[in-house]
């Protein structure tokens, strides 16, 4: 199943709010209007039939929606259509929405009767071919996904000859990988000399990672046929360690296991002796951590790292330290950082002159702005902790676990610049207390001298309007913004923390695929690297090359 692009997420909250705050009860002299129009294929210029069109809006607390379905011509007519602005919606397996139709809005007046509406529908493509086991038979059963940006955006499962088909791919660029489906467990016991046969989880035509995989271009109704996988076999390797420090009655503790570069996750129990097991994992290097709850307190232990090979990985010791309180102050860099006084409220006079012995009145003012710092454990939006900043920019987190954090700011206009826990500082945002504070004051400096990026979007036909430009640093600070270019092609991406990022443009089709949960390296090869300095607005022209398929 695909999931629900992030963009079009925003999109529908945005033109929500917009419907809400535009749109207004009909009057009672308005008419109704009408919309006609058809929908055609854009490769081949044919109708497209049972495409469903739909209009809708937000109005008195809830939405009016208005739709109706093309015939054998692709045609289509809406009726009685009350005046005001509307969010237009199509769909029809098997194709594609432009990105240029769902962001768009259609503004009826009153009697208005728009005919000659037409939509063109980009039609999907598909990926096919055969897994093959290591001598060249065909294995059923396997799991097989498309992967665009890192993350698995369709599936298929392989038949009993080994083929699989991939449908309703968007324009783009994949990865396919096929896995197994096992259970972390021993291997079988056999005594008949055999032994039990173990896939790794594999990318076309037949690598273990990502980068190392073969990358399919899939076009508008383009069949990709012949991507075939030969798994590749590797060894039943067993990871063994202990747990220690865990207080007497404490259970469940649970060891999560998660390989570098991934969202994947596995994990075990922890055994009454304090040790744990996990069987069956593919190569690569991994983080092992242990985790449990004691009374309402959250318990981490050390993380350690490790590497899975062609043999058992023995003795990880994974130490649990209980949480701790975290003392810190702020200290600003420049004037500029610190946060605005209250200001007094709008349309209020200064404090009267009171006369003698009469009772003294104060000014109302207006409430104090929130400032709160934030503790968050990159992409894991659950370990999050918040504290309050008091007026002389002090702070206390409050039972926190051992970890790697990014520090951000509530209620500041600036961003963080360094943090420092004890005597030992790192620039940029990173907190790293995996192995305890130990009493250690946190002192984090803020500034206010951002950075920021604008430039021109072009293609091959000038100035290009809808593309998404995104600047990211992955390395320090973890930082990603973006922003779409406007109807002349101009962008500008503004409060970026000084630093080198990558700058990336990416089309419409791309960022209605994208979710939260993207991978934009998988988009490093477009990227170019640039370098923000402190109060500098760097201007850079980008051209979007043409997306791949199309």
């Amino acid at each position: 199943m695909r999931r629900r692009s992030s963009a079009a997420l925003f999109l529908t909250l945005a033109m929500a709010a917009a419907a809400f705050t535009q749109t207004q009860p009909p009057r009672a002299d308005e008419k109704p209007a009408s919309v006609e129009g058809e929908v055609r294929n854009m490769i081949t210029g044919l109708p497209v039939e049972r495409a469903h069109v739909s209009l809708r809006r937000y109005v008195n607390g809830g939405w009016d929606r208005y739709g109706a379905q093309t015939n054998a011509e692709g045609k289509f007519s809406i009726l009685g259509i009350p005046a005001g602005n509307y969010q237009v919606a199509l769909d029809r397996v098997g194709y594609v929405v432009p990105a240029e139709v769902t962001r768009g809005q259609m503004t009826l007046r009153s009697d208005e009767k728009k005919s000659n509406y037409k939509v063109k529908l980009i039609p999907v493509g598909s990926i096919s071919g055969r897994v093959l086991d290591a001598d060249g038979a065909p294995l059923e059963g396997l799991s097989v996904e498309a992967e665009f940006g890192g993350r698995p955006d369709r599936s298929a499962m392989t038949d009993d000859r080994g083929q699989y088909r991939i449908g309703g791919l968007h324009p783009g660029k994949y990865r396919v990988r096929a896995k197994v489906q096992a259970l972390p467990i021993p291997p079988e016991i056999r005594t008949d000399g055999s032994a039990e046969v173990n896939y790794a989880a594999t990318y076309h035509p037949g690598a273990l990672d990502a980068k190392s995989a073969a990358a399919i271009t899939v076009g508008a109704a383009t069949e990709v046929t012949g991507i075939d996988i030969r798994m590749v076999r590797i060894p039943i390797v067993r990871l063994g360690g202990k747990v220690s420090g865990i207080p007497a009655g404490v259970k469940p503790v649970v060891v999560q296991i998660q390989q570098n570069g991934t969202y994947g996750v596995s994990g075990a129990q922890m055994k009454p002796d304090g040790s744990f097991e996990v069987w069956r994992l593919s190569p690569g290097k991994y983080t092992a951590t242990a985790m449990a709850n004691n009374a309402g307190d959250f318990l981490r232990s050390v993380p350690v790292d490790f590497e899975i090979g062609e043999s058992d990985v023995e003795n990880i010791e994974l130490r649990v330290l209980p949480p701790e309180d975290i003392k810190g102050q702020l200290e600003f860099d420049d004037e500029m950082a610190k946060p605005r006084p209250p200001q007094q409220q709008s349309g209020q006079q200064s404090t009267p002159q009171a006369a003698p012995g009469a009772a003294t009145w104060q000014q109302p003012q207006a409430p104090r702005p929130m400032h709160r710092i934030t503790l968050r454990e990159p992409n894991n939006m659950a370990q999050m902790k918040m504290a309050d900043i008091a007026d002389d920019g002090s702070f206390t987190f409050e039972k926190v676990a051992p970890g790697k954090y990014q520090v951000n700011l509530m209620g500041y206009p600036a961003f963080v610049k360094s943090v420092r826990i004890g005597q030992t500082g790192e620039d940029g945002p990173t907190l790293d207390v995996r192995s305890g504070v130990n009493g250690a004051e946190l002192t984090v400096t803020v500034s206010s001298a951002w950075a920021g990026v604008s430039g021109v979007v072009n293609d091959d036909k000038g100035p290009y309007a809808g593309a998404r430009v995104v600047v990211r640093d992955t390395d320090k600070r973890n930082f990603t913004n973006g922003t779409m270019t406007a109807a002349d092609g101009t962008y500008s991406i503004k409060n970026v923390p000084p630093g080198k990022y990558k700058l990336l443009v990416l089309d419409e089709g791309e960022t209605n695929l994208m979710t939260s949960e993207t991978n934009l390296d998988d988009f490093d090869d477009r990227a170019e690297t640039i370098e923000l300095r402190p109060k500098e607005t760097l201007t850079r022209d980008l051209r979007l090359r043409p997306a791949p398929g199309k």
